[in-house]
């Protein structure tokens, strides 16, 4: 019996134990805390990364193709007072402009005009006639720093080609080399440049000949608000002597100062305001004979209006 009692006891006892120790640990909290954070945490490390890849592919894909530079096209209209010697008049003319930046380390430019004029010293015709077309190659050769600091080095090259039957438009067909910096200081530009032109010999007898031409000249622009912008161009030229029966006797120069304004009525069209002013009349009747009329300021001062698209 004792062994009997004893054995009971003990069982007893071992089930109060294990009912006890089972009460202690809460299966159910465990189980369902447990997993929670570890779908949560997948969840969100996979959605990352997911996203930033979908979102940042478009925009390299679309930019890598989409475009192979920045290409520009304006025209603007010109009034010049023609004061040369005893010879004077208006000269009335338009004008054609293309600027093409691309991406690959140069650029191109092309400039037209035509012109017109009801003054019998200045035209034969009174109705519009072409002038000398001219393209230019600028390779970027050297550019230093960025955004607002950058500077940069620019080598020209290009042609001024001849027009026949017109009095506004030389029949010479002249080289051009040059070069430009420019520099940013803030919201303004600096620049600096200078253009050699070879002549070439005009076709015609009536028609002066005369020598090579310098071109030293100054650009400053200055952005007052995104939408108005300011520049400020000053030059000088000098022409060489010529080398025919009639010809250019005596080396002159010439210079001019033109201030603009330009009005931004979109992000791609602008609207351009100014003048040309010329600053040492030439005296000698014979350079009108010469058809200097895509140089700045060589017969008169000049106002001008136009508009320019950028694509």
């Amino acid at each position: 019996m004792k062994i009997l009692k004893a054995s009971l006891i003990l069982l007893l006892g071992y089930l109060l134990f294990a009912t006890q120790a089972m009460a202690l640990v809460d299966y159910s909290d465990t189980s369902d805390a447990a997993p929670a954070p570890k779908k949560n945490n997948r969840i969100k490390i996979n959605k990352r990364p997911g996203n930033t890849i979908r979102s940042s592919a478009p925009s390299r894909s679309s930019g890598s193709g989409a475009s192979i530079g920045d290409f520009s096209i304006g025209t603007s209209y010109h009034s010049n007072g023609v004061e040369v010697g005893n010879k004077s008049g208006k000269v009335d003319s338009l004008h054609f402009n293309g600027h093409f930046q691309t991406n690959y380390g140069f650029y191109l430019t092309a400039n037209h005009y035509m012109a017109s004029s009801e003054s019998s010293d200045l035209a034969v015709e009174s109705g519009m006639q072409h002038g000398n077309p001219k393209f230019m190659v600028g390779f970027n050769w050297l550019r230093i720093g960025g955004g607002a600091e950058a500077a940069t080095i620019d080598i020209l090259a290009g042609a001024s080609f001849g027009q026949n039957n017109s009095d506004f438009a030389s029949t010479r067909t002249d080289k051009i080399f040059g070069v430009e910096t420019t520099k940013k200081i803030a919201s303004m530009v600096l620049g600096l440049g200078y253009e050699y032109r070879i002549t070439g010999s005009p076709s015609t007898e009536t028609e002066l000949s005369i020598g090579n031409i310098q071109k030293l000249y100054a650009v400053l622009g200055w952005m007052a608000t995104p939408d108005i912008r300011f520049s400020f161009e000053a030059g000088t030229y000098k022409l060489g002597l010529g080398d025919a029966d009639y010809a250019l006797e005596e080396k002159t120069s010439f210079g001019y100062a033109s201030p603009q304004l330009h009005l931004a009525l979109s992000p791609a069209v602008s609207l351009d305001l100014g003048a040309i002013f010329r600053t040492k009349r030439l005296g000698d009747d014979s350079l009108v004979d010469a058809r200097l009329y895509d140089l700045k300021g060589a017969y008169g001062s000049s106002v001008l209006a136009g508009l320019s698209v950028s694509l």
